[in-house]
C-alpha cells in the first residue's frame, strides 16, 4: 500500500514540478470571411521542449475564449484522439499515445458575426484544472509524466457580402455596357 501512495505522491509531484513549462498553440484560419459565414480554425501543436524518444502524448484540453465578432460553433477532436471533452471546450486523449512534436489537436468552427477584425484565442492550464494543457507520458514509465501550457489566438477580417462585389458580376456588367454601346453606335450610323 505504501508503494502504491509513493508512486501516486511522486507522479503528483512530476506534475507539478513541470506546470511551467509553455508551448504554443498555431491556429491556421482563413485571412478574411463574409459576415454570416461559418468557418473552420485548425489548432495544431508544437512540442517544445521536443518528446524524448520514449515519451507520447497522451492527452490535451483547452478552452476557446475571447471570442470577438465570432460565435463558438463547436469542435472536432483530431482522428489520432478520442473526444473527451468536459469541463473544458475541446478535450482528447489517446489510449495508446501520439509519438509527434507535431500535432493536430482539433478543428475549432465559427460563425462570423460582425464586419471588422475578428477572432478568438484558446487556452489550456494544467495548473487549473487537470482537463487543461498538454499531457505527455514516458511510455515505459507511467508515473513520469509532464504537461505543457496551450496558448495561442487567431483573427480574421469579416467582410460585408453588400460591398464585396463578384467578380463575375462586374465582368458579365461591363461587357454588357459595351455591347450596348456597341449597338448604340450602329443604330446611329447611315
Amino acid at each position: 500500500m505504501n508503494t502504491i501512495l509513493s508512486r501516486i505522491l511522486v507522479a503528483g509531484l512530476a506534475l507539478l514540478g513541470s506546470l511551467s513549462a509553455q508551448s504554443a498553440a498555431i491556429l491556421t484560419a482563413p485571412g478574411s470571411v463574409l459576415l454570416g459565414d461559418a468557418f473552420d480554425v485548425t489548432v495544431d501543436f508544437d512540442v517544445m521542449p521536443p518528446l524524448e524518444p520514449t515519451e507520447v502524448v497522451v492527452g490535451f484540453g483547452f478552452d476557446v475564449s475571447g471570442l470577438s465578432g465570432l460565435s463558438f460553433t463547436g469542435a472536432t477532436v483530431d482522428s489520432a484522439f478520442f473526444d473527451s471533452t468536459f469541463g473544458t471546450s475541446v478535450a482528447g486523449t489517446s489510449l495508446f499515445g501520439v509519438a509527434s512534436n507535431r500535432l493536430t489537436l482539433a478543428t475549432l468552427s465559427f460563425i462570423a458575426d460582425t464586419v471588422g477584425a475578428a477572432g478568438a484565442s484558446v487556452f489550456g492550464d494544467p495548473a487549473a484544472s487537470l482537463f487543461n494543457g498538454l499531457l505527455i507520458q514516458d511510455s515505459l514509465d507511467p508515473f513520469s509524466t509532464r504537461t505543457l501550457t496551450i496558448d495561442g489566438n487567431f483573427s480574421v477580417q469579416v467582410l460585408d457580402p453588400a460591398v464585396v462585389p463578384l467578380p463575375g458580376t462586374l465582368i458579365l456588367l461591363s461587357v454588357g455596357l459595351a455591347g450596348l454601346r456597341r449597338s448604340a453606335g450602329q443604330l446611329r450610323a447611315p
